[in-house]
């Protein structure tokens, strides 16, 4: 897993596998067999499904499959659904699982703009989220809404916040502490900001010092 020459090594060994399992069948063998990667399209003659499926499942102790037959001569495989017609024809259409919820892409995620310009996908807002759909609907607009508040949200924090200091691309402001002193200096670094403190803080080598280095001098805050 997580090897970029997985899939191929798992594709030339299934390409084996399969030739191993058909080759071997003794009564008819399925008339098609397309596979993609762990999704196979099987046809074969019903009388020995039940036969061929046991068969398969003994070849390799490793590899057990699942079987799904077609119901109302009807058979989903991966995001298509094959119709067979009357006259032994072949009709395909789009397939969703019961558990489908529409929601394509959000807005903000990254993505090409005209993918996200065929799906609208909108924060929930109640009140006033139905309104929109409702109106939208009128020009045949299909709207989907994603919640705007969720515990994943406000509870999941991949990564720790980092300590103060630590940062680097920000302005930062530093006001004297003396009581009769109100001078305030406002600086942007590319660096930690503590590094660029520190070098506020000493004279440099060159006899250039900042004007917080000049000011610390003469001042206790």
């Amino acid at each position: 897993m997580g090897s970029p020459v997985s899939p191929i090594v798992v594709n030339l060994y299934m390409e084996k596998f399969e030739v191993k399992a058909i080759s071997t069948f003794k009564d008819t063998p399925p008339l098609n067999w397309f596979r993609y990667v762990d999704d196979t399209y099987c046809k074969l003659k019903q009388r020995v499904a039940d036969e061929f499926f046991d068969h398969i499942n003994q070849v390799d102790k490793n590899i057990k499959f699942t079987q799904e037959s077609s119901h109302d001569n009807m058979l989903p495989f991966l995001d298509t659904k094959t119709i067979i017609e009357k006259d032994g024809s072949l009709q395909f259409e789009v397939y969703r699982k019961p558990t489908h919820t529409d929601q394509y892409l959000a807005f903000d995620s990254h993505h090409p703009l005209e993918h996200k310009l065929a799906v609208i996908t909108m924060p929930y807002v109640q009140g006033v989220s139905e309104k929109l759909r409702r109106i939208f609907q009128n020009f045949n607009i299909a709207t989907n809404f994603k919640p705007h508040s969720t515990l994943r949200h406000k509870l999941v924090h991949p990564k720790d916040k980092p300590q103060k200091g630590t940062k680097a691309n920000v302005i930062y402001r530093l006001k004297c502490e003396e009581p009769n002193c109100n001078n305030t200096y406002i600086g942007e670094t590319s660096r930690p900001l503590k590094a660029r403190y520190q070098e506020h803080c000493k004279p440099k080598a060159n006899g250039y010092s900042s004007a917080i280095f000049n000011h610390l001098e003469h001042n206790q805050g």
